[in-house]
């Protein structure tokens, strides 16, 4: 979390910007805010908001003349609106309390000179939806070798973490990920032998090193993060500098003597899509590749289902029911929030816990499909029949891609699929698991709707919207999730 200050210029006041973690907020600071102590009070005054940890009194209305600090008793009273992590709060009244029992007298002072600087909530827009769509997307910053806390697609972090082995390692090790994509190549190797291909994400080289293996006549092996150094010396080291030339640059940025033949490259994130890397791989098929060259892989689909987790629920919420004889179950709401607020990505499913027939959300044929269309804002209704009984606790998604060449029948065409019904894979699947089950009985019908959009504050993150409901009760359950940030 960080704050700035800059002059403001009316009222001697300063303009405070705190950001934590994606979300920012600007405050008015006066006199009564000069120091440490009293700065850090009003911070945490709106930190308190956004993150439960912190323990303050209240925020502070800024629509009149005087600001008021609001006990959040009261304001929890008024329904304050919570919407994209930004608060509001209603404008049309004016509170009577402007302290609660026990606050300090500084504390009063320091927060009495301080006004919440925030836009007012979206308008005609319906419980849960974002302007997203409406929102132009920035461009990506070409230095992404410093820190820059205002980045929303966080490239230093991305190509940091791509910079280390830590994560190479982890995905090499994945048998059934790495032999796909090595036997893909290599069983094509007709496809590949005297050919220009680009190896877009190039990591360690592995994919560059298959192609070269294949027969290519020329691999340009692009890598944005500093693990291109090392992957250089491994391609000299096998004394492939004359085939395979290592490239340190986003592909965004790249320049190429020739057009290629074919695109290779592991872009594959949670859910298909997390971390936007398709994008970079749409980009340089419109921009580096022949009007007949091959996408490898070729196509992409996203499939989803219902799950019954119980022991997974037990070993998170019912555990805390009895503690070697002590009774914690006051704690499992909080035991709820820290197991599923978030979707789940490291939890490898089995297939018993698939509780109907998946459906298939998306497909995209790598070939065609718009550069963004795969991120575009996508509503999608389903309907599944449940083949048992048991309690539905949310519902999984995974993803396939297949490997193939122009040819329909293809004969050596491949699908690496991380579907629970396959060998593990490190994507796992992802789960988005609701607070509380619902019983459901064989035949019912699981009606609902998913939606999912790129976080427009976090680009490289998403959001799910889910709900549902169990026959025709009436009922229906929603809940919204980040992957991965904010909220």
């Amino acid at each position: 979390r960080t704050w700035r200050m800059q002059d403001s210029g009316k009222n001697q006041f300063k303009k405070l910007k705190i950001q934590y973690q994606s979300t920012i907020a600007s405050l008015y600071v006066g006199n009564g805010c000069q120091t440490r102590e009293s700065l850090e009070k009003c911070i945490k005054s709106v930190l308190k908001v956004l993150d439960p940890m912190y323990s303050v009194i209240g925020i502070i209305e800024s629509n009149t003349d005087t600001p008021v600090l609001i006990p959040l008793e009261l304001l929890e009273q008024t329904n304050a609106l919570v919407d994209e992590s930004l608060i509001y709060y209603p404008h049309f009244w004016t509170p009577q309390v402007s302290t609660e029992e026990g606050a300090s007298d500084d504390l009063v002072q320091s927060l009495s000179a301080v006004a919440l600087d925030l836009p007012p909530p979206p308008t005609d827009v319906a419980m849960g939806e974002s302007n997203t769509e409406d929102r132009p997307l920035p461009p990506q910053s070409s230095n992404y070798s410093t820190y820059d806390a205002a980045d929303p697609w966080q490239n230093w972090e991305y190509f940091h973490q791509y910079g280390k082995l830590t994560i190479h390692n982890e995905m090499i090790k994945d048998t059934y990920r790495t032999d796909s994509y090595r036997d893909a190549i290599l069983n094509h190797a007709a496809d590949f032998k005297g050919k220009v291909v680009l190896d877009i994400g190039t990591g360690t080289g592995i994919l560059s090193f298959f192609a070269a293996r294949a027969g290519a006549a020329r691999v340009y092996a692009v890598e944005a993060s500093g693990l291109a150094e090392w992957t250089e010396l491994a391609v000299s080291a096998n004394n492939l500098g004359d085939t395979i030339k290592v490239i340190k640059a986003r592909v965004e940025e790249l320049t190429l003597p020739e057009k290629v033949d074919i695109i290779i490259s592991e872009w594959m994130g949670t859910f298909l899509i997390f971390e936007s890397m398709l994008e970079s791989v749409l980009f340089a098929r419109d921009n580096l590749l022949k009007e007949d060259g091959m996408m490898f892989p070729a196509d992409s689909s996203i499939f989803l289902c219902p799950l019954t987790m119980d022991k997974y629920y037990d070993e998170k919420v019912n555990f805390w029911r009895n503690v070697y004889d002590v009774d914690m179950s006051v704690i499992m709401p909080f035991a709820k929030k820290c197991a599923f607020e978030k979707p789940i990505i490291d939890h490898q499913l089995q297939p018993e816990n698939i509780l109907a027939d998946p459906i298939k959300l998306k497909e995209f044929d790598l070939r065609i499909v718009p550069v963004h269309e795969p991120y575009e804002k996508t509503v999608m209704n389903f309907n599944f029949s449940a083949k048992k009984d048991g309690n539905l606790h949310g519902f999984g998604g995974w993803f396939d891609v297949v490997f193939r060449n122009h040819n329909a029948e293809d004969p050596h065409k491949l699908t690496l699929s991380t579907s629970p019904h396959q060998k593990s894979t490190h994507w796992h699947q992802m789960l988005l698991l609701f607070d509380d089950p619902v019983f459901v009985k064989e035949g019912q019908a699981i009606k609902g709707t998913i939606r999912y959009q790129r976080n427009p504050d976090l680009l490289r993150h998403l959001i799910f919207d889910l709900s549902f409901s169990v026959d025709d009760s009436g009922r229906s359950y929603s809940k919204r999730f980040y992957l991965w940030g904010t909220e």
